[in-house]
Formats: structure tokens, sequence, C-alpha cells
């Protein structure tokens, strides 16, 4: 070929083209656009994460305090059953019970019981009186 590019209608065309290299231009306009919208999107997965943080804080704090409440009303049930199991454990019939039959002691009549007298010592005189000699 000659370079010319042929008509369908047969009439010749001048010489075709040569390419050139195409030179591409930074666009300032384009780029700060783009940064801008960059920054928000940023902004926006930050604030995101960190709502996603604090909400994932608020619910494994949840789930810990059902856990101890959990606990907390275990150990009530289990101190409930202590005094139960103490009350029955200080009653009379059943401390007379283990002494007359386990430690073999009896049970004192009337002569053997002795009756001490608490004595009581008088006030003390107030402290504007002063002893002399």
């Amino acid at each position: 070929m000659d370079g010319r590019i042929a008509d369908v209608m047969g009439s010749g065309i001048g010489p075709a083209p040569q390419n050139r290299a195409i030179v591409l231009e930074v666009d300032q306009a384009r780029q700060r656009e783009f940064k801008r919208w960059l920054l928000v999107f940023v902004v926006l997965v930050v604030t995101a994460s960190f709502d996603a943080c604090q909400r994932k804080g608020i619910v494994e704090h949840g789930f810990r305090l059902e856990q101890i409440q959990r606990l907390r009303d275990a150990e009530d049930a289990q101190a409930r059953h202590l005094r139960l199991e103490r009350e029955s454990l200080r009653e009379p019939s059943r401390i007379e019970r283990i002494a007359t039959r386990e430690l073999h002691l009896v049970v004192p009549s009337l002569a053997d019981t002795r009756v001490i007298e608490r004595v009581v010592s008088p006030e003390q005189p107030p402290s504007s009186v002063v002893a002399s000699r």
C-alpha cells in the first residue's frame, strides 16, 4: 500500500495521518476531588470502625454482666442453702441427741443445777465529786 486509504467510491484520500504519542496530562481539579472523596471515605471508615468497636464492647459487657448475674444467683442460692443447714444444725433437740448418744453426756437434775447471780458493780460517782484527804 502506498499509505493512502481507499474510499468506497474509489476516490483517493490523502495520506494516512501518523499516530503521535499520546501525552497524558494530570487533571489537577480531578486529583483534588479524588483526594477529597478519599478523605471522606477514610473518615467514614474510621467512624464506622469506632462505632463497631463501641457496640462490640457494649455487647461483650452485656454478656459479662449476664454471666456475673447468673453466678450471683447461684451464690445466693448456695448461701440460702447454707443458712438453712446452719439453722438445722443449731436446733436444740439435735444438739441434745448428739450430746446424750454420741458424747455420753447426761441431762443434769435440778439438784445438780447451780444458779450464779450476776454481781452488778455500783455506779461510778460523777466526775465533779473529788475525794478529800
